[in-house]
């Protein structure tokens, strides 16, 4: 858990335009359009989807979301207005918010349906049985290694954006 200073405090939309005011990643500028690029892929995201998220023409919802916020929460974002979730949901969620696994593999691997998936990963469900628990239990802890990197990915590029961000 992240204990430092937010870089900034608000809305996910309020996160949002700090974010890409502060990188530079809606300016007409072609290092930061290949940066842009390179974060969206890693986040399994199209670039002008999240261009225009950036200028506040639309806000993404569902997975979407999650993807954003996670996003802005590894760029040292405090976002208010993030549904709460148990830890073990926010461990599944992040697999899906860092494209380790989609949404159809985890609900296979659990023995579920993506639509209940989403609907832990946005707080519309809040409990799950002995079984889900145990499945996705196993699943987060077998994949903990994809989702340091594909952090480190995230972070990497980032870094690359002259963001300040403290691990």
């Amino acid at each position: 858990m992240n204990t430092q200073t937010p870089v900034f405090a608000g809305t996910t939309a309020e996160c949002l335009r700090h974010f890409a005011t502060a990188s530079g990643i809606t300016i007409q500028n072609r290092n930061k359009f290949g940066l842009r690029q390179e974060l969206c892929a890693v986040l399994g995201l199209e670039s002008a989807t999240f261009h225009r998220w950036c200028t506040g023409r639309t806000l993404p919802a569902g997975i979407r979301l999650i993807k954003l916020q996670k996003l802005l929460v590894l760029a040292g974002y405090d976002i208010n207005d993030r549904v709460p979730t148990p830890e073990l949901v926010r461990e599944l969620v992040d697999l899906v918010a860092l494209t380790v696994l989609s949404l159809e593999q985890i609900a296979e691997a659990i023995d579920s349906s993506p639509r209940l998936v989403v609907c832990w990963a946005t707080g519309e469900i809040t409990s799950f049985s002995r079984s889900n628990r145990a499945a996705i239990d196993q699943l987060v802890s077998g994949k903990s290694g994809d989702v340091r990197k594909q952090t480190r990915k995230v972070l990497d590029v980032l870094r690359k954006l002259d963001l300040e961000i403290s691990l």
